[in-house]
């Protein structure tokens, strides 16, 4: 197995990392429209007030905002850019398994505490994924560390199970810690969302899982079961890459 290069601290600043990623994304979102409509409508104006005969301080006003309005929009693009993928960073072959492996070992301490078994089926005969190492660490990592916060007491039960057919890869993470109340099933994979104290939490868990298996290529399912656990579900095609 290799050598763990993670601990509980990275993870945890790599989640924040992501909040501030996805807030950025949001705002560069929200502001993108009524930027626009103003671009348009000073572009409007210069096309209106050029060659005619109007004070100079309204052309010299029209083309200043359209200027500091070009820096805004560049401005929002490097913010945009900060949630995205360190370029330095290239994709390879990572097997399912060392990867859900690595992680158990990592949680084993606070698995052991809580009286949690963690295992896995079928990781092994699955074709390898076409990532980055770390997202797929840091996936696993949120995935399992949510079914150790959900668990209302000793001796739960989490099983990760993976299976090959057509071209993708299915793996379910499938625990036994209660599930989630039906008033917040929907808000789940909302940013920020969470019902556990926020100083402890970023309410970033299943948006993090969300966005590291879309830019993979893939999508997230999950399956309620209130009262009695959830059952979180990744499907990713592979890829010639990744085989």
């Amino acid at each position: 197995m290799q050598d763990l290069v993670y601990d509980q601290k990275r993870m945890k600043r790599a989640e924040r990392l992501v909040a501030l990623g996805t807030l950025s994304a949001s705002w560069v979102h929200e502001l993108k429209q009524p930027l626009t409509v103003i671009q348009l409508a000073l572009d409007n104006i210069l096309a209106e007030v050029r060659g005619q005969d109007c004070e100079e301080a309204v052309r010299t006003c029209a083309t200043d905002a359209m200027y500091s309005l070009e820096t805004l929009k560049q401005s929002l693009g490097r913010i945009r850019s900060f949630g995205r993928q360190p370029e330095h960073e290239s994709p390879q072959r990572v097997p399912w398994i060392e990867v859900v492996d690595d992680v158990i070992e990592l949680l084993r301490p606070a698995t052991l505490e809580a009286r949690m078994d963690m295992s896995h089926e079928g990781l092994l005969q699955l074709p390898p994924a076409y990532a980055i190492r770390r997202d797929l660490v840091q996936l696993f990592y949120t995935l399992l560390e949510n079914c150790l916060q959900a668990a209302s007491g000793p001796n739960h039960q989490v099983k990760i199970t993976g299976t090959y057919s057509r071209g993708e890869v299915k793996i379910c993470v499938d625990d036994d810690c209660g599930g989630i109340a039906p008033e917040h099933e929907k808000k789940v994979f909302k940013p920020f969302f969470t019902t556990r104290s926020t100083e402890a939490n970023t309410g970033l868990g299943l948006t993090v899982v969300q966005r590291i298996v879309e830019r993979l290529g893939g999508s997230v399912t999950l399956t309620n079961r209130f009262g009695q656990g959830v059952c979180v579900c990744l499907t990713m095609s592979v890829d010639d890459q990744g085989r």
